[in-house]
């Protein structure tokens, strides 16, 4: 694969992961924008019901109070009688003593008039023995009272005089979602995006790996090409000389010239393996046979391989081999290609 077009596929590969991550990005902050606009929406909502039944909690609250006051014949004002002490509980203050069934009776009709369908828990403080001296738990229908209501949650305020309490244990206040649910809107594009950076990164790496693999053949091929050619001119040399017929009465040069061939063969079935290796050339690096190498008798090989190519071009080689020791750990075969491409 030609450097250029590597470049090429790489940057395409890169706008095209940005295009994914940007569009990502751009569609998740539009959907937790929608999602809390919604949010927003909905509380509004809520608080506006939530308004409108506390409003009319207070108006049934206030007219169930003037008809005590009128029962009990008592002018006393009503101003600011009902409050709100905490969500889903009133506190009615009154002056004046409160009948149980009297006031359990007005509280379900105003509440019924008021179309207040809820389950409700009042109780009544009298402020004489400073205690709340009854309680009672009215459900809507076949409704029972629940665990909590054993246990009245109408508790005593710092009030003076009279008072009774109505509270709604089935309504509960609103809780309204926080930033956990946008993590979950987060969470599964965000992981597959990483999941598409990795395979990314990983095609890449292994494109690279593959250029790099490539270049090691294409030097291998190159190599081997030349390294094979003296060999062949050797092999070639050896043949001509062989076919005089005047050689034949020269026994030591016959046998000279016939070593020779031999071992340019066998210099040459070497190099058809390494060229079969490229099949597995990502293993090369650890196909290679590492053993003590003498240089001494390798030089001298590869010198003895030219002898004919020098003899024939009128040559010498002398050689000064002196190294101690002469012994190298490698590749034998390596070893020698290498000696061999700079004779």
């Amino acid at each position: 694969m030609r450097r250029r077009t590597l470049g090429i596929l790489i940057l395409l590969a890169v706008l095209s992961l940005t295009g994914v991550v940007t569009t990502q990005v751009i569609w998740l902050n539009r959907a937790q924008q929608h999602e809390q606009e919604q949010a927003a929406l909905q509380q509004q909502r809520q608080q506006q019901l939530d308004k409108q039944f506390n409003d009319r909690v207070v108006i049934a609250l206030t007219d169930v109070t003037e008809r005590i006051l009128s029962i009990n014949k008592d002018p006393s004002d009503l101003f600011d009688a009902v409050k709100q002490e905490r969500p889903n509980y009133f506190a009615v203050t009154i002056n004046d003593t409160i009948h149980p069934y009297l006031l359990e009776s007005l509280l379900k009709q105003e509440f019924k008039r008021r179309d207040i369908n809820e389950d409700f828990e009042y109780g009544i403080y009298d402020c004489f023995t400073d205690s709340i001296v009854y309680g009672n738990y009215v459900g809507q229908g076949d409704s029972l009272a629940p665990d909590s209501a054993r246990h009245s949650r109408l508790l005593k305020l710092d009030k003076d005089g009279h008072y009774f309490g109505v509270y709604f244990p089935r309504r509960t206040a609103t809780v309204w979602p926080d930033a956990g649910s946008s993590t979950i809107t987060w969470a599964y594009p965000a992981v597959v995006t990483l999941i598409v950076f990795a395979f990314f990164v990983y095609s890449l790496w292994v494109i690279l790996r593959q250029k790099r693999l490539d270049e090691m053949k294409n030097d291998f091929i190159g190599n081997m090409t030349h390294e094979l050619k003296t060999p062949i001119s050797t092999i070639a040399l050896s043949s001509e000389v062989l076919s005089d017929p005047g050689i034949i009465h020269e026994p030591d040069r016959l046998r000279s010239y016939a070593g020779i061939i031999r071992t340019e063969n066998e210099r040459l079935r070497q190099q058809v393996e390494r060229v079969l290796q490229l099949a597995s050339m990502e293993n090369l690096a650890q196909k290679l046979k590492l053993e003590a190498v003498d240089l001494h008798g390798v030089i001298q090989d590869t010198v003895d391989s030219f002898d004919i190519l020098l003899k024939e071009r009128g040559g010498r080689c002398t050689l000064d081999l002196q190294a101690a020791p002469p012994l190298v750990h490698g590749d034998r075969v390596h070893v020698g290609n290498i000696l061999f491409n700079l004779v």
